[in-house]
């Protein structure tokens, strides 16, 4: 399963001004994925309100040695909750936005912008991550970010991943998660 890892830094504090971030730079859309590699399948997401408001449902089979498990997820963003749902377990969580909005405040609490700003430089330095130039995907001109401690690549466009690639190595593969349509 391919996991990109956003990290944000330098948004200054806080609560107010992360609550009113845009989480992508389009202010509404669907976007529909598939999966491939150790772990395939399909993933669905729309939103609007630039992502503020959230539908991201996932269906997928991951294969290992000769194991296969299954997986059905649901992930619903209102203004007031976030939801996290296992379709098959039927098991679910919530959570207030403006509780886990205060997490992330809390985090950055004592920061100045410039101390976040080189926090953020800092780890891409630890995972040795860099811009690695541009690529087209469903016509949309990207942004592509190389991590090398992570063995991945992910494409960015206003900040949407529409492409991501993991190569875990050993009996995990590799993964790749790509938009088909947008």
């Amino acid at each position: 399963m391919v996991l990109p890892v956003v990290l944000v830094f330098g948004q200054g504090s806080r609560l107010k001004q992360i609550k009113a971030a845009n989480v992508f730079d389009v202010k509404s859309g669907k976007i529909v994925y598939k999966l491939e590699g150790t772990t395939k399948g399909t993933r669905t997401l729309i939103w609007d309100d630039y992502g503020r408001l959230q539908y991201d449902y996932k269906v997928t089979v991951t294969k290992i040695m000769g194991m296969s498990n299954s997986e059905e997820n649901l992930s619903i963003r209102t203004k007031e909750w976030m939801y996290s749902i296992d379709l098959e377990a039927k098991t679910g969580s919530k959570m207030k936005v403006d509780d886990a909005l205060a997490m992330t405040d809390a985090m950055t609490a004592g920061y100045s912008d410039e101390q976040l700003q080189q926090t953020g430089e800092e780890i891409k330095k630890q995972f040795d991550a860099k811009d690695v130039g541009t690529g087209v995907v469903l016509g949309h001109t990207c942004n592509i970010m190389q991590i090398e401690k992570l063995k991945s690549k992910v494409w960015t466009y206003k900040k949407i991943t529409l492409k991501s690639e993991m190569a875990m190595g050993g009996l995990m593969g590799s993964s790749t998660e790509e938009a088909t349509s947008m």
